[in-house]
């Protein structure tokens, strides 16, 4: 049983907690940019992977948002990179689904709206191209949302 005396110990205890410190704070600033920012995810199907194809993708992708110095994210041992986190409307995923379209070019399929409790993911995909992708892609996928929406979004349909 507890008393009066080991709650006065937790109060003070927690009394004694100091500020975060300015670095500190920035980390965490930089954390919820990166958990609730615009997030462009591109896959990449193809018959035999081939290495760089979705970096090469993901690179046109932030020079067409208007994004050149935006982070890649590779992801290891698939042809899936993710663009961001990107200075784009976290609550617009269309507009970042158009201007992805656009940058990689092609004739794309209507997107297809999935809500997550973070915030909507918009997908989209489109045929490879060799005239376009000059890299043998037999079909090329786009995912738009914030990026704790996307997380959420691959949790479900892993």
């Amino acid at each position: 049983m507890r008393n009066d005396e080991d709650e006065d110990e937790d109060l003070t205890a927690e009394a004694e907690v100091s500020p975060p410190t300015p670095e500190e704070l920035a980390e965490m600033q930089e954390l919820m940019h990166d958990l609730f920012g615009m997030m462009v995810s591109v896959t990449i199907e193809n018959d035999r992977p081939v290495p760089g194809m979705a970096e090469q993708l993901a690179q046109q992708i932030r020079v067409g948002i208007g994004e050149p110095e935006c982070r890649i994210q590779i992801d290891d041992g698939s042809q899936t990179a993710v663009v961001g986190p990107t200075g784009l409307n976290a609550d617009d995923p269309q507009s970042a689904l158009d201007l992805a379209m656009r940058a990689l070019g092609g004739t794309w399929e209507g997107p297809v709206i999935t809500d997550t409790f973070m915030g909507p993911v918009l997908h989209t995909s489109r045929p490879g191209d060799g005239s376009t992708d000059k890299m043998r892609a037999t079909r090329v996928h786009l995912w738009t949302g914030k990026a704790f929406a996307l997380i959420k979004y691959a949790e479900k349909h892993a």
